[in-house]
């Protein structure tokens, strides 16, 4: 009897002990902490994937939409799907993150992920290639209905770069939304224009040109080469079609001459990039493509001078990676606002004729500095420092014409003096596509222009102004620096010395 009176006190002490009851408050916190832990994360996962509530934190915003992405999306009238191809459990977390994004930008877009091999009746209704069949990990944007359709294959949404010692190749940037854009613009569109790019002069081919391709591939063109010599010229280039001439080496036919010179009379836009010559090779004389500039008050400087600026405020890395001044214009006005610098290498002058035909209108857009000087001899100058022989002044390098009778179409050309700058690697840089994509616009009436630029997954590189900056934080940084902390130390050592 005892004994249980004396466990029966032990017991309501140890339940009224402060300590028992601080731990079990702090138990029960502990609990209630766990357990509002758990259902915040069940929450906030069903509203995830109800809405996609999620924030990009990468540095290059590999997962956010871009503005000419958003504006494609805002203007969509029909429902549109997205079809994944993986099998359950081998999702591309690049992808599948990408395609959230277009979900929560609206509500017109319906993304769904089918295996094509466990569901061959699926894979029957869209034709990807000459074999007839889907392959898992690629894409397929389509209408609601399906009776449009592109296929996105699993290598086009990615780019790869291969390690200076050429051994192994690995991904560097995303092109994920590029593709996918284009896809939505070509399956809401109704038609698709076409842009040509003549071939046959010395152009580049359209494979060294995949930037520009694929961004006016994003823009909805159906892009194309464009050979006159074969077949019948007439009759190729229709009212309607955007011709692009970029860096010709030699010289139109009579025929050729003709063909575009009819198709620009009835209202064709033109787009012309010349240069002065390659690899040290200088271009000759260019007669028929200096007529069809001359229908519209512009000329070729002869000689084809090699534009030059000794102004660091207006060259890049060489006296002819020139930096233009940038003038207004509907065309430029997305560079200006964001100060974007546009590179124009190796470049001539352009002369307007202020007494050309009626009706037309010529409005410079790119232009050098009062300072610039030119060369005689074009690109086989090996000397680019000034000399007293050299003319100087202000140079025209983009020029906009706009050709307005009252009795025909109108005619929009663009002619730019450097036919490198449309061309890899200057074709990277974001206000040369900008401009680029910009003046097709512009020549086709469009209002918006659609740039999208691949997301690049490599660290940004440092980029020094000048030679002269690099020494000084070589200097600063081998140098001055270690010597700071030296004396420091030494000061330091010393005062403790005599303590």
């Amino acid at each position: 009897m005892a004994k249980a009176t004396k466990d029966k006190v032990t017991i309501r002490d140890f339940f009224t002990n402060k300590r028992v009851q601080y731990g079990s408050y702090s138990l029960v916190l502990i609990l209630i902490v766990i357990a509002v832990v758990v259902l915040a994360n069940v929450l906030f996962t069903t509203l995830d994937n109800a809405f996609i509530l999620r924030v990009d934190l990468t540095e290059n915003k590999l997962f956010s939409l871009s503005t000419a992405t958003k504006n494609v999306l805002d203007k969509l009238e029909d429902e549109l799907h997205i079809y994944t191809l993986y099998q359950a459990g081998s999702e591309n977390k690049y992808v599948v993150n990408t395609l959230d994004s277009y979900v929560s930008a609206t509500d017109k877009i319906i993304v769904k992920n089918v295996d094509p091999v466990r569901n061959p009746a699926f894979a029957a209704r869209f034709k990807a290639d000459q074999t007839g069949e889907l392959q898992r990990d690629w894409l397929i944007v389509a209408n609601k209905d399906e009776s449009k359709y592109r296929i996105i294959r699993d290598d086009d949404l990615f780019t790869t770069k291969t390690t200076s010692d050429s051994t192994t190749g690995y991904v560097n940037s995303l092109t994920i939304e590029q593709r996918v854009t284009s896809a939505v613009v070509y399956v809401s569109a109704k038609d698709s224009p076409v842009a040509y790019f003549l071939q046959g002069h010395g152009e580049p081919a359209l494979t060294d040109l995949t930037n520009l391709t694929s961004q006016l591939d994003v823009a909805n063109y159906d892009v194309r080469a464009l050979e006159l010599g074969q077949g019948s010229a007439e009759g190729r280039l229709q009212k309607g079609d955007t011709l692009i001439v970029l860096a010709p080496l030699s010289d139109l036919t009579p025929q050729e001459y003709e063909a575009i010179r009819a198709f620009m009379l009835d209202g064709g836009k033109t787009l012309f990039a010349f240069t002065p010559g390659t690899s040290g090779q200088r271009v000759e004389s260019l007669p028929y493509f200096e007529a069809l500039l001359g229908l519209y008050n512009v000329t070729i400087t002869p000689e084809f001078n090699l534009v030059l600026e000794d102004d660091t405020a207006y060259y890049s890395t060489s006296k002819d990676i020139l930096r233009p001044v940038v003038g207004e214009h509907d065309v430029t006005a997305a560079i200006r606002t964001a100060r974007l610098p546009v590179f124009a290498p190796v470049s001539m002058n352009l002369k307007v004729d202020t007494f050309g035909p009626m009706y037309t209108r010529v409005s410079p857009i790119l232009t050098t500095s009062a300072n610039a000087y030119a060369k005689a001899g074009g690109i086989a100058e090996k000397d680019l420092d000034r000399k007293d022989g050299d003319a100087s002044g202000i140079y025209n390098l983009g020029v906009l014409v706009e050709y307005m009778p009252q009795d025909k179409d109108k005619c929009n050309m663009a002619v730019f003096s450097s036919g490198m700058m449309f061309q890899s690697p200057w074709n990277t840089n974001i206000a040369n596509i900008e401009l680029f994509m910009s003046t097709v616009g512009w020549m086709g009436e469009q209002t918006d222009t659609i740039v999208v630029q691949a997301k690049s997954l490599e660290p940004p590189a440092l980029t020094l102004p000048s030679a002269k900056v690099a020494y000084t934080l070589a200097a600063l940084v081998c140098i001055v620096l270690p010597l700071v902390v030296l004396a420091t130390g030494m000061v330091v050592f010393l005062k403790r010395r005599h303590l």
